[in-house]
């Protein structure tokens, strides 16, 4: 089954062209923290419409889930982004490149270059002239992926992590519950203020 037979079964008759997802665009900053250095890359990865970031879904859905998984994991993402209303979609976060052991940074000099990595990320939640502009309507999602370094690198210490991102994202970007998909989403009002969905 494609997913325009998908689609057509749940009631959405949508030949709309599908699009493969753009290369990421990135912005590096290095921190450099009494000689331990680290790299945040801060990135966007843009769906020129909804119905190619459903098919990223679906791609990924049929890989690994049964015809039945896959189904209610389309219809939740419908719902979630809202389609077939138009607009585009955009997965935004960021990746860290370490130069040491991420352990050896002290709570605080973790906290400082989390604090400055939100920072930068609201500014560029706004857009980057000539790379990407969101709109009204576009929808963003971020997941909330993330360990406690503290704590090693385990499926508690990755849990703990990321529960903790998540509650940030809604405070400081104004994305709304972890959703069952990993992802976290918010959409651009017509002042281009982020609502949580």
């Amino acid at each position: 089954m494609s997913l325009n037979d998908l689609l057509l079964s749940l009631g959405y008759d949508d030949n709309s062209e599908l699009f493969n997802p753009s290369d990421k665009i990135t912005e590096e900053k290095l921190y450099d923290l009494n000689g331990k250095k680290i790299i945040i890359r801060q990135y966007v990865i843009e769906y020129k419409n909804k119905k190619s970031y459903l098919n990223s879904e679906y791609e990924y859905s049929s890989y690994y889930y049964s015809e039945e998984i896959v189904k209610n994991n389309i219809l939740e993402l419908i719902s979630t982004i809202k389609f077939p209303e138009p607009g585009k979609i955009y997965d935004v976060g960021w990746e860290a490149t370490y130069i040491i052991d991420p352990k050896l940074f002290t709570k605080k000099e973790r906290t400082k270059i989390a604090i400055d990595s939100f920072k930068t990320s609201r500014k560029y939640l706004n857009g980057v002239v000539g790379k990407y502009e969101p709109k009204p309507g576009d929808i963003i999602g971020s997941r909330p992926l993330g360990l406690k370094i503290d704590k090693g690198y385990t499926e508690e210490s990755e849990k703990e992590g990321t529960l903790q991102r998540s509650i940030l994202s809604k405070k400081i970007f104004s994305f709304g519950e972890l959703k069952s998909d990993g992802m976290q989403y918010a959409m651009y009002d017509k002042d281009m203020n982020l609502i949580p969905i």
